[in-house]
């Protein structure tokens, strides 16, 4: 690989290469940024030499880009508009006009009624703007304790994790556990289940490297109902739950709220609770934080 001095690659260039890409002429590309023609041809020139990469060929006497040239175009437009947009947004930070607040959501946290109620304080209090990240729940709690999220909703059975990982919760939403399967299950005909009528069913399941707390807490049920649980096929995050379902894989043990999809039955499990949960750090000094934590 070839090594490139990044540090020489200057941001003026970088527009320079972009308004001629998207120019055809380095005439016009030259009025547009203010400086002289040979100054567009030369900053192209040394974009290549430092590049190693051949950008524009005359064409009909005009410069086109080559389609390496067409490449590194997608990209650096998109970098630009992530640097604008950067600056914007701390602009919009340090006046005071918008603070974002970053929330991680795996499945049982991205449930509509959830959603409603953080868009509705959102629209109440103009100074935030909440942006969602989605993930299987364990790393999400890891991304918070990193500081690269503010806020998780995870299920109750991870609260061990938050424990170890020293960060706050509180209770959102009370819920309890349920089975789902699907529709086309034979023991989807019935009105109730227990947990003993799964016996000889496979589950589908996370490993207990993925998450120990959720492979305790099925061992756990397991061993109360007297068999021992049968795995259909491991997983590493929620979403994989449902399509697995969907193809008949086995069943499902998760909190209530995980699933609300059509083809997939829930039976609700009898005094059980488990329980959604905001979590945090305590040391995130973000105000938008503290101020939905005491609104929602």
């Amino acid at each position: 690989m070839r090594y490139i001095q990044y540090r020489n690659i200057r941001l003026y260039q970088i527009q320079i290469f972009l308004c001629a890409a998207e120019c055809g002429n380095f005439t016009a590309t030259a009025e547009q940024m203010h400086v002289t023609q040979p100054m567009v041809s030369k900053t192209i020139r040394t974009l290549e030499q430092e590049l190693g990469i051949l950008l524009f060929r005359k064409s009909h006497g005009k410069p086109c880009l080559t389609p390496a040239g067409r490449e590194l175009r997608i990209y650096w437009e998109r970098m630009m508009e992530l640097f604008e947009a950067s600056i914007s947004n701390a602009h919009a930070v340090q006046e005071a006009r918008q603070i974002p607040l970053r929330i991680g959501l795996g499945m049982s946290g991205d449930r509509k009624d959830i959603r409603k109620r953080l868009e509705a304080l959102e629209q109440k209090n103009p100074s935030m703007n909440l942006i969602y990240e989605c993930g299987d729940m364990a790393g999400l709690l890891e991304r918070v304790a990193q500081g690269q999220l503010d806020l998780t909703i995870c299920s109750g059975h991870l609260l061990p994790s938050a424990q170890r990982l020293r960060l706050k919760f509180k209770l959102l939403m009370d819920t309890p556990l349920a089975v789902f399967l699907p529709e086309s299950h034979p023991l989807a005909k019935r009105k109730s289940l227990s947990f003993a009528d799964l016996s000889s069913q496979p589950f589908i399941a996370f490993s207990p490297e993925a998450d120990p707390n959720y492979w305790e807490l099925l061992n756990s049920m397991a061993a109360e109902a007297g068999f021992r649980p049968q795995i259909g096929c491991y997983v590493r995050d929620e979403r994989s739950f449902q399509v697995n379902l969907e193809r008949g894989k086995g069943v499902v043990l998760a909190d209530s709220h995980t699933f609300d999809v059509p083809g997939i039955k829930q039976f609700v499990l009898e005094g059980t609770s488990c329980g959604l949960y905001l979590v945090w750090d305590g040391e995130n000094d973000n105000p938008v934080l503290g101020q939905l934590l005491r609104n929602l």
